[in-house]
């Protein structure tokens, strides 16, 4: 039995606009390695997301100074880089969900669908500009943040979802971690089984560390 638990997310009228607003999000740590022994390699990363009637604002960060990024363009290989990814199944009934994929260039991979295999291209002239990517690197770490429009969501109802932080062109710097435990024999990221539950707490949950972006 996959390991199941539940991630706790904010909700918000509107998504943060400024990095002292994102300050106050929660972090949520993506810091699960199942496949350590093969791939000792760490990296300290962590999501912060805000659900809004509009959309979902999302912010990864990864604690690198010097992070790979050889792919340019959207939908290609950006999982090979240093890539911060964020699975979500918005409405846990359908089992459909989608995979944002994005490296320190601001390239980034989109798709939907039930399982690895088959996968839908959410946006056939690339993600980068429908979903707003900013990138930011300050010399120790970058971080990518992109606002997903209720419109591709179709609706969120029971959402799971899971956090990753991987990195393969390079052997000796290759690590796959999550925010969620997977349990598989190699990594592998499409296993919604392993999706923890998501809760979206409401303004007066919280309000004691809200920035007035919650209020």
């Amino acid at each position: 039995m996959a390991e199941r638990k539940t991630i706790t997310v904010a909700a918000a009228k509107k998504a943060p606009e400024t990095a002292e607003e994102w300050l106050k999000i929660e972090r949520i740590p993506i810091d699960k390695t199942p496949w350590k022994d093969v791939y000792p390699a760490e990296c300290g990363a962590f999501a912060q997301v805000v659900f809004t009637p509009e959309g979902v604002a999302v912010r990864l960060t990864a604690l690198q100074s010097d992070p790979v990024a050889e792919c340019f363009e959207d939908d290609g290989d950006v999982w090979a880089d240093d890539c911060l990814e964020f699975f979500l199944m918005p409405d846990s009934r359908t089992g459909v969900y989608m995979n944002f994929e994005c490296n320190s260039n601001g390239a980034i991979l989109v798709g939907r669908g039930t399982g690895r295999h088959g996968r839908e291209k959410v946006f056939p002239c690339g993600g980068r500009h429908a979903l707003k990517v900013k990138v930011e690197k300050d010399g120790q770490s970058w971080s990518v943040e992109y606002f997903v429009p209720e419109s591709v969501l179709g609706g969120v109802y029971m959402p799971r979802g899971n956090f990753y932080k991987c990195e393969e062109r390079v052997p000796a710097r290759a690590h796959f971690q999550c925010a969620n435990f997977v349990k598989a024999e190699k990594p592998d990221f499409h296993r919604p089984e392993c999706f923890a539950e998501i809760h979206i707490a409401d303004a007066a949950e919280v309000e004691k560390t809200a920035p007035d972006v919650l209020k």
